[in-house]
């Protein structure tokens, strides 16, 4: 009796123990499974928690050329942030890029630091947002081209230019810029500022917008009167980026950094005095 009752529990130890050498491996396997994916979502969010430096300015550009228009968007840092900084801009979903860097109002469009391709990108709300790292100059620029024409003539044979954009952020200030043909002539220069001339001897006007709120379109036309057939360009291609990144810097980066470092100043002031003025 004692023997068979041995016998019993020597088979029931057998069994628990083979038992556990089989479950011991798949258990070790799914934990493993189940840390790698803590471990995986941990990356991702961490990835996701970068904080964004926003601008304090910037400046959206719509540029002529002779046979289209293309798009400069550029944003301005506080020049007392640290670097490296990582930074956000939108332009608007599906624009074709033509070049994204970091300008600096000492070097020529060409020579500046590009970010490198792929860029990381997500799309939201009509717009592509593109996210890079800042670690030579305080401002981020992005030029793309229009889908559309942005000049409409009107029924007198004149001319209006819009232009338009959404920040991310609040800003200080946005200016948007363009130049128009040779020869033109406001129509109404009321609240457009003159800008200079260009290397191909084009006037540049831009319009100046304060205390601007993220996600507000912010938007302004220009009427003109221009010589015969020069009102617009020959729509007959896109641009070419060689041709854009020679001539991109469109007088917008000197006057976007003396907004940030005046709005600077001015804030500095005003908590001194403890008062608040334009």
């Amino acid at each position: 009796m004692i023997k068979q009752l041995r016998a019993v529990l020597a088979g029931i130890l057998t069994v628990a123990l083979l038992s556990t050498l089989l479950l011991t491996p798949v258990q070790l396997i799914a934990a493993e499974a189940d840390g790698g994916e803590d471990a995986g979502a941990t990356t991702a969010a961490a990835a996701m928690q970068t904080e964004i430096t926003p601008f304090d300015a910037m400046t959206h550009v719509v540029r002529r050329l002779p046979n289209t228009y293309f798009a400069a968007t550029t944003g301005f840092l506080d020049p007392s942030v640290e670097l490296p900084a990582t930074i956000e801009i939108a332009i608007p979903a599906g624009s074709a890029v033509i070049w994204f860097g970091e300008p600096s109002p000492d070097l020529p469009i060409t020579s500046a630091p590009r970010f490198e391709e792929p860029f990381t990108m997500r799309t939201e709300g009509g717009f592509d947002i593109y996210t890079a790292t800042l670690e030579t100059f305080h401002q981020a620029q992005i030029e793309y081209n229009l889908f559309f024409n942005p000049v409409a003539e009107t029924e007198d044979g004149n001319y209006i230019i819009r232009m338009e954009y959404t920040p991310l952020t609040d800003l200080q200030a946005l200016r948007l810029i363009t130049n128009l043909p040779q020869g033109s002539e406001l129509l109404d220069s009321e609240g457009i500022d003159w800008v200079g001339i260009n290397d191909d001897g084009e006037h540049e006007y831009a319009r100046t917008f304060r205390d601007v709120s993220a996600g507000e379109l912010v938007s302004a036309s220009i009427g003109y009167s221009a010589p015969q057939w020069m009102g617009t360009p020959n729509q007959s291609r896109v641009a070419d980026g060689l041709i854009i990144t020679a001539v991109a810097a469109i007088g917008g980066i000197a006057v976007a950094l003396g907004f940030v470092i005046v709005a600077k100043r001015r804030r500095a002031a005003n908590a001194e005095h403890g008062y608040d003025y334009e």
